[in-house]
């Protein structure tokens, strides 16, 4: 009787807490004025996904050459408009994620000031560039004083989602709630399933964080910077406004990321979509592996 009791009292709490955080997401869908994105393009097939992890810098070689980047779209992400490779691949979408392209992050306004500089010089092609919804387009285009005709610029859902399972993938397909893009990654990989891609094929998702962790003299947590095609670099971990991160905090942080690949990987499957790792290092497992022979 005892077991049964502590079993209805348990299942009432878990429901509670549930409707609880449901509740919540309802809301904040209707603060933001239903915080609703539908894709306004639809594909099939395979596209490519090229994050800038260091391994990245093995397929710079073959993007115009190999037939898989020949013959199938391609989004790229972060600061790829810097290489060289940017105007021999064309890539089709553009993800961005991170704060520093939205507003000044010291220490990175002039690189991101460059960045946008040759996303407007060098494409002379027909490109989406997604951004999250929360920053809003003009207040992009304001910012990145982006004019370039050939780029158009389409919001993305990035609002988590939390409360009933069995809700959380029609959310996603829906455009209300995104798995949460704590990399630019989660956010492309969820872009691509929407846009409706068969398949997704990743490049340079190494994500190998755990390994470059370290203090410095001052006990501040840092990490070794290794981005495709740059030196690397040991920065401290702060928060945008520049306070201080516990390793605590961090590591509580890499484990939602990983928790939203997870999602991710789910949300796909739910789809029909087809996710494969092509990255020879990484630390996601997310995603089924296919190496290069």
């Amino acid at each position: 009787m005892k077991k049964f009791v502590k079993k209805v009292l348990l299942t009432i709490t878990h429901f509670s807490f549930d409707l609880g955080q449901f509740s919540l997401t309802l809301c904040r869908i209707m603060l933001m004025k239903f915080f609703r994105t539908k894709l306004p393009y639809k594909h099939n097939g395979r596209i490519n996904l090229i994050v800038n992890g260091p391994s990245a810098s093995s397929i710079m070689p073959l993007l115009g050459k190999k037939d898989e980047f020949i013959s199938n779209p391609s989004i790229v992400v972060n600061f790829f408009a810097n290489n060289p490779e940017y105007e021999i691949l064309r890539p089709e979408y553009y993800c961005l994620a991170d704060p520093m392209f939205f507003m000044d992050i010291p220490g990175r306004i002039d690189k991101v000031r460059k960045f946008f500089c040759n996303l407007e010089m060098k494409t002379t092609w027909p490109l989406v560039l997604l951004i999250p919804k929360c920053y809003g387009i003009d207040k992009f285009k304001l910012y990145s004083k982006i004019k370039n005709s050939n780029i158009e610029i389409i919001e993305v859902s990035t609002l988590g989602y939390e409360g009933f399972e069995k809700f959380r993938y029609r959310f996603y397909k829906l455009g209300f709630c995104a798995p949460r893009p704590y990399t630019v990654a989660i956010m492309a990989l969820y872009s691509c399933i929407n846009l409706g891609f068969n398949e997704i094929d990743i490049y340079g998702l190494d994500n190998n964080y755990y390994a470059s962790l370290c203090l410095n003299q001052q006990g501040v947590v840092c990490d070794k910077i290794q981005h495709n095609g740059e030196p690397d670099e040991y920065r401290e971990i702060r928060t945008d406004t520049g306070e201080r991160i516990s390793l605590y905090d961090y590591l509580l942080g890499l484990t939602y990321h990983l928790k939203n690949h997870e999602y991710t990987q789910q949300y796909a499957k739910y789809i029909g979509t087809k996710i494969f790792n092509h990255s020879p290092i990484t630390m996601v497992d997310a995603y089924e592996r296919k190496l290069e022979e």
